[in-house]
């Protein structure tokens, strides 16, 4: 299985190969539809690949419920993960990569059996479209970050626009494709004959769609305008671009990782004076005992820190090591496969000797400094300002750290790092220097903006 990772990452990688006609922005301009060929050829094979993944690890769960064995239900499970994120690169790589756009499709709902879904029936609609060079389809509940419609279509690679199809079959899903149709003027006396004609069951079902259309609107209407209502909080955003590029810290992890692998060892470094790295590539180091000398290095580091070992933390405490492997249980954090690391460390913090054994810490005491030199003041609120985080919508709740609520001042403002954030660092590899720079830069404008004249 290793292998296999490590051949996809090599392929989505770079979709097109290696060829020179391909070596360079303008190379690639001028060749640009043999290009998008390539890459939907290589998209096309691994969607397919990916769902069959899913569809055997399926069947391996379905029998661990009936002949259990210590283990195997959380290692099916990841499969199933791992699988489902080689489905994610292909849409983050068709979105052009760009987080904000990835996010619009992404309502962090829960993946049940794709053998439920009627598969034979959903690739079949994909190949039907596959099967056109330019164009490209994928099955969305064989992705963990698209939540809207059942396909991702592009009808024609040399202009990408996204569109996103409902697979209906049956007389009930037929007539809610027909009252679907209706301009508004028409809509609601079709509802109502819908519901009088077709019963309460049929009702909930098109209360169901029009519920799900509405959502999905929304996220279409931010994709496109880039502003708009979020339909996962509710609330009016719009999308601007960032003061500051923000940097990675990718090239400094893949000497970590490299040199762990060379000499198997364990070793520690961290970046940016807060966000510490333990890759563990010694063979007598099993798992658990690193992530216990993990934790016994960052209290040696980092004294009267309490550190909470690997797992055992509240869901909602934010002071927690984190298990870059993990990274495959997080529908917004960037696919491993996008990140600038050698295919063979990415395979092997898949399925190989660093599955498991990369962790990672961020100190908030040390980050808080990073904010104070962006210009802004870090600062622990209230225990009443915690009680209130914790009693609001998990969407929109700000990071509790050991009960703590971190807390970032700009000119009077009052924010915090969210949990994207967090996930940013730890996940997609940006550097917190630049996380403070830009939180502290977005806050300032935002001041600037809704500051009433006096």
């Amino acid at each position: 299985m290793e292998d296999l990772i490590e051949q996809a990452a090599r392929e989505l990688c770079k979709p097109a190969g290696d060829s020179d006609m391909f070596a360079s922005g303008e190379a690639i301009l001028r060749n640009h539809a043999e290009f998008v060929l390539r890459c939907h050829a290589t998209w096309k094979k691994w969607h397919e690949e990916a769902v069959h993944q899913l569809l055997f690890h399926e069947g391996f769960l379905r029998r661990d419920k009936t002949h259990p064995v210590p283990g195997a239900k959380g290692f099916g499970e990841y499969n199933r993960a791992v699988w489902r994120r080689v489905n994610d690169t292909i849409v983050w790589s068709l979105l052009g990569a760009q987080r904000h756009r990835v996010k619009r499709l992404c309502l962090y709902r829960r993946r049940g059996d794709l053998s439920e879904s009627n598969p034979d029936s959903a690739m079949a609609a994909v190949a039907e479209i596959n099967a056109h060079p330019m164009s490209i389809a994928l099955w969305n509940d064989a992705t963990s970050c698209v939540d809207i419609g059942d396909l991702t279509v592009i009808d024609d690679g040399l202009r990408p626009v996204p569109r996103f199809i409902e697979l209906k079959e049956g007389t009930v899903n037929e007539a809610i494709c027909a009252v679907l149709l209706k301009d508004e003027g028409s809509r609601d006396a079709a509802i109502n004959e819908f519901k009088n004609r077709l019963g309460k069951n049929a009702a909930q079902q098109l209360n169901r769609v029009l519920r799900q259309k509405r959502i999905a609107d929304q996220a279409l209407d931010l994709l496109i305008h880039e502003k708009g209502i979020d339909p996962l909080s509710g609330h009016e955003i719009h999308v601007e671009e960032t003061a500051v590029e923000p940097t990675r810290y990718d090239e400094s992890l893949a000497d970590l990782l490299q040199t762990a692998l060379v000499e198997s060892k364990a070793i520690i470094e961290c970046v940016d004076g807060c966000l510490w790295i333990f890759a563990n590539a010694d063979p007598n180091l099993e798992r658990e005992r690193a992530a216990e000398r993990f934790a016994q290095l960052l209290a040696e580091r980092l004294p009267g820190l309490s550190v909470p070992r690997l797992g055992q933390h509240p869901r909602w405490d934010r002071n927690r090591i984190r298990d870059l492997s993990a990274g495959v249980h997080y529908p917004m954090a960037m696919p491993l496969f996008l990140r600038k690391l050698p295919t063979s460390h990415i395979a092997s913090l898949t399925y190989g000797r660093l599955m498991g054994n990369v962790l990672m810490y961020l100190d908030w005491n040390a980050f808080g400094q990073l904010i104070e030199k962006a210009g802004g003041v870090f600062a622990w609120g209230s225990k009443k300002d915690a009680g209130r985080a914790r009693a609001m919508n998990p969407h929109v709740r700000p990071p509790l750290v050991s009960g703590r609520l971190p807390q970032i001042h700009v000119d009077g403002a009052v924010g915090s790092i969210t949990d994207p954030n967090i996930i940013e660092m730890f996940f997609d590899g940006v550097t917190p220097w630049s996380m403070a720079q830009n939180t502290v830069h977005e806050m300032r404008r935002f001041v600037k903006q809704h500051r009433h004249p006096d």
